[in-house]
């Protein structure tokens, strides 16, 4: 268990020892919040024939029948439920066969428990049909939905589950965290990753620190006129399209943040000087747009898009609003 999850996980725990568990769960965070490790000690721990009787702290005893089948992934009372390889959505006949599962009596005393990783990938139709199960579960049955974005889930769905927000945590503990893998600025690193942990610590290799680099290159010579747009999206146009977006949204912040108040503590504190002349390239409320115009792209199925078809459009609008 990570230590920001900690106060999240007792809640769940005591809420279970007491008998008054949801029957539907939302658990989402930021990305890197560790919201899919989580889930699944919460299954294991669920699944296990002691659940009763162990401490909150534990997860499962590991020993009787019900452990042994989880850890060789043959538990018959678990069903996973996450997009298909190469597709980017969880279409509605996958969710009516994990709903007719959840009709079959479990094989153990515990519970039925259903995870439906990446729930803001469903469909509106498979949305729909889960609804009922949620009104309406039986008893022992458990459903659980992991998400990065709970906005994109109808509103219909979250209202009939409990909220466990991963991202909701005390900063220091996660700033600790990083520190004790090696992070020398856990804080700047933390903020660069929006408040995920495993994010920040995973964006700290080379990998993804060239990536940065590239992207905010690219930022940079488009916002102020250094290199054409062509030349600016090939230099990016390998790199995932929503990994893209999500730097552009937070400097686009920063971008505003600084305008607002040169002093203001912003996401990207290495770049401030660049990000300082950046902010005078728009005004305020132009900012704002830009910022929408990237929120609704990373909102919409964005993954299923190309890049360079994405940030062509992205940087031509942009270069449009320099230009008026």
């Amino acid at each position: 268990m990570y230590p920001w999850q900690s106060a999240s996980w007792h809640l769940l725990i005591n809420r279970l020892q007491q008998g008054n568990l949801p029957h539907a769960l939302l658990i989402h965070g930021p990305v890197g919040a560790g919201k899919a490790s989580f889930a699944e000690q919460l299954l294991q721990r669920l699944c296990c024939e002691q659940y009763r009787s162990l401490s909150p702290d534990e997860i499962a005893c590991l020993v009787c029948p019900a452990c042994q089948q989880f850890a060789v992934g043959s538990h018959p009372d678990i069903s996973r439920l996450s997009a298909k390889e190469g597709e980017n959505s969880i279409k509605i006949d996958a969710v009516r066969q994990m709903i007719d599962w959840l009709q079959v009596t479990p094989q153990y005393a515990g519970f039925k428990v259903a995870l439906l990783s990446d729930a803001d990938l469903l469909t509106r139709g498979a949305a729909n049909s889960l609804l009922k199960t949620l009104e309406e579960p039986a008893s022992s049955d458990l459903i659980m939905l992991t998400t990065s974005s709970p906005a994109e889930l109808p509103v219909t769905v979250r209202s009939r589950c409990q909220s466990i927000n991963l991202g909701h945590y005390e900063h220091t503990l996660a700033e600790q965290w990083l520190t004790e893998q090696g992070i020398d600025d856990s804080a700047s690193a933390l903020r660069l990753a929006s408040g995920g942990p495993l994010a920040a610590l995973a964006a700290m290799d080379d990998e993804q620190r060239k990536s940065r680099e590239l992207l905010f290159g690219a930022w940079h010579n488009v916002l102020l006129g250094k290199a054409s747009i062509a030349r600016s999206v090939e230099a990016v146009a390998a790199l995932p399209v929503r990994l893209c977006l999500r730097h552009f949204m937070g400097w686009t912040a920063d971008c505003v943040k600084l305008q607002i108040n040169t002093e203001a503590p912003i996401t990207d504190s290495a770049r401030k000087s660049a990000l300082l002349q950046l902010s005078t390239v728009l005004d305020t409320e132009t900012w704002f747009k830009v910022y929408d115009d990237l929120l609704h792209l990373y909102q919409i199925d964005s993954a299923s898009f190309k890049t360079p078809t994405v940030l062509e459009g992205i940087f031509a609008d942009i270069r449009l609003k320099i230009g008026q």
